[in-house]
């Protein structure tokens, strides 16, 4: 081997090594920041667990596009709500749509792509749970499967963010057509 094919194999080699350790680095940090929201978590008194997910990578920008009613904002502001007043007793200490009856009534979760509608998503898949739940005994069995991309190009709405409160009269004034009809991806 040649002088100059020896240099290019180890800058081959040093390019690769840098690589593996930003790569570390990035795993060894979100790991970190998992453990760190874990803690408040539970500091917080709640009994879930953030896990890896497709999504934690996503850039924040990306994800955020539901924007706050000005009265909600107001509501935050005032501060939060302690009393129980009021509250059903007998409640249970947990419940989950995923598992209620022995069946998952929620739908699966979709990907908003690089597009601020976190709006229409979360409130299509509130929509459509909703749909299952109001189905019966066996609602569960159902498969609404709303077209965000329709609601979200049929309004002129952006990928800039708007109100869940929008898109739920929408979803009642106007329906939206099933997702294979016009989707994202």
């Amino acid at each position: 081997m040649d002088k100059r094919a020896t240099r290019r194999m180890i800058g081959v080699v040093c390019l690769v090594l840098l690589i593996g350790q930003v790569t570390f680095a990035q795993e060894r940090d979100s790991a970190r920041t998992l453990l760190d929201i874990n803690q408040a978590i539970q500091m917080n008194g709640a009994t879930w667990e953030a896990a890896p997910s497709p999504v934690a990578d996503l850039p924040v920008d990306s994800l955020c596009g539901s924007v706050l009613h000005p009265e909600a904002q107001a509501a935050i502001l005032a501060g939060p709500k302690t009393s129980t007043e009021g509250a059903p007793s007998g409640s249970p200490a947990t419940f989950d749509w995923r598992t209620y009856g022995g069946h998952d009534w929620t739908t699966p979760i979709r990907n908003q792509n690089p597009c601020g509608s976190c709006y229409i998503f979360g409130t299509c898949a509130a929509a459509e749970a909703s749909m299952k739940k109001q189905a019966g005994t066996y609602g569960y069995l159902a498969q609404p499967d709303f077209s965000e991309q329709f609601i979200l190009s049929c309004n002129g709405w952006s990928c800039t963010g708007g109100y869940s409160g929008d898109t739920l009269n929408y979803l009642k004034n106007s329906g939206a057509p099933v997702r294979t009809s016009l989707s994202r991806s």
